[in-house]
């Protein structure tokens, strides 16, 4: 289903995949999920995509999720999956209301990652597990949360291991969280106030 001018319908993931990617939906519960982010020549896709109301991921086995506007939310609640390499980008995307991700549980090898994202409600991230070694000698580089715009609050807590900037700080684009309400927890010191406007 091209996910480009999608109704505005809620998309559901249960103990499944969701790629977004290149103007696609797909959905697979058959064999692993993918490993490798969903970018083209190493480059996000085009931000054209629209999913027009919720993505809910219902223990989602992992969502790849690049570029993406979304007229509501984007909730994840457990799920996770032990394959190595395995992974949770959340990167480039619009999100008209709140950023959701708590309980998901990866495997050794995995990692969880929200960068460059524009959230216009709050930002939760909670209770997320993984696993991968960093470039540069970080031991443990999941759970990076990075160059976000959150319009409300940005909450994180009781990830394993903590929220964090990551070997992609300094990157373009990868800079401080910017935060319009409070930054809680694991993320207040990955954050900077949200200049008025």
């Amino acid at each position: 289903m091209p996910v480009d001018r999608v109704p505005p319908i809620t998309t559901l993931v249960k103990r499944s995949v969701l790629e977004i990617r290149e103007s696609r939906l797909e959905g697979d519960d058959d064999g692993p999920p993918p490993t490798e982010p969903c970018e083209t020549n190493g480059q996000p896709s085009a931000a054209d995509d629209t999913v027009g109301s919720n993505i809910i991921g219902d223990a989602p086995l992992t969502m790849y999720l690049t570029a993406v506007t979304v007229g509501g939310n984007v909730l994840s609640v457990g799920g996770g999956f032990s394959q190595p390499g395995l992974n949770v980008p959340i990167k480039d995307m619009n999100i008209t209301g709140t950023l959701m991700v708590v309980g998901w549980q990866g495997g050794q090898g995995a990692w969880f990652g929200a960068l460059r994202n524009h959230v216009g409600g709050n930002m939760i991230i909670a209770g997320n597990t993984g696993f991968r070694p960093g470039d540069g000698g970080i031991p443990n580089d999941s759970t990076e949360i990075l160059g976000n715009t959150v319009g409300g609050n940005l909450t994180c807590w009781a990830n394993t291991p903590a929220a964090l900037y990551g070997d992609a700080y300094g990157e373009p684009g990868n800079g401080p969280n910017s935060v319009g309400g409070t930054a809680i927890g694991e993320c207040a010191s990955l954050t900077t106030p949200l200049s008025a406007s």
